[in-house]
């Protein structure tokens, strides 16, 4: 098969062009920043043509993605590189199977935790997904309540029914060490916080549709509640991980897997 003549540029257009179709425009600007980013390193390596790419200038931009951004990052945008990768094969820009020599850089739990803040784009995003495909879950509830109120999770995890005010509608928060919940700043740290009816809402229909009826080992009524009984920080947090995922809640993953399928 004869290969065609093709800018770097021009093949990042044509592919963000067939993308933007099924993708949210923050799953988009994504691929474009790490294209953008692509082409770059590719023309100061004076590669001009796809023609003349091969596996071994793409690991060398591994390489030197690894050496400058956290591994996580570049895991990310290797797997974008190699998508475009593919994408190029079909429209004979680059020699056939080239994109299966892209080698992802494997990255630890740890690493996979991503300490970027959610912006309000990602956090609407977020929470529209939630609320129409995990309505009223205990993850749902997680993220609105940690979203809406801007507690930290040591907070959530305090709260008892007793604890929400349905008739304000508010959360009130207290410190009680002697009992495993403790707050960070102790007293400091208690308060009642306000929330809007519809997220009051929310949290009424996960205690009647979702919340397991189960006690802690204080004889107390969690409002995160699994069958266990109070929920731990760990599960929480790991809550917070997997649905703050862009791959979750955008329905667009880099590893071409369907997250709606797949849920942590």
């Amino acid at each position: 098969m004869n290969l065609k003549q093709t800018l770097p540029e021009d093949a990042k257009n044509r592919y963000l062009k067939d993308k933007k179709t099924h993708v949210s425009k923050k799953t988009l600007s994504n691929y474009s920043t790490s294209l953008g980013m692509f082409c770059k390193w590719l023309n100061s390596e004076r590669i001009t043509d796809l023609r003349d790419l091969d596996s071994d200038e793409i690991q060398r931009y591994k390489e030197h993605r690894l050496d400058n951004v956290k591994p996580i990052t570049a895991r990310n945008d290797m797997w974008t590189v190699k998508n475009f990768v593919q994408f190029c094969e079909s429209i004979q820009a680059v020699p056939q199977g080239l994109s299966e020599l892209v080698r992802i850089p494997k990255v630890s739990e740890d690493d996979e935790i991503c300490d970027d803040l959610l912006t309000r784009e990602e956090a609407v995003e977020l929470l529209d997904y939630l609320k129409k495909y995990e309505y009223a879950s205990i993850r749902h509830v997680t993220l609105l309540i940690l979203w809406k109120t801007g507690m930290r999770v040591g907070g959530l995890r305090s709260l008892d029914l007793k604890d929400f005010d349905e008739v304000r509608p508010a959360l009130q928060l207290r410190h009680r060490p002697d009992m495993a919940t403790p707050l960070k700043r102790k007293e400091k740290s208690q308060r009642d916080v306000l929330i809007s009816t519809e997220t009051a809402d929310v949290i009424v229909d996960y205690i009647e549709n979702t919340r397991p009826d189960v006690t802690d080992e204080h004889d107390r009524e969690p409002l995160i509640a699994t069958d266990h009984g109070r929920i731990a920080e760990t599960s929480l947090q790991r809550y917070v991980y997997t649905a703050t995922r862009p791959c979750h809640y955008t329905g667009a993953c880099a590893l071409d897997r369907d997250p709606r399928g797949v849920r942590g």
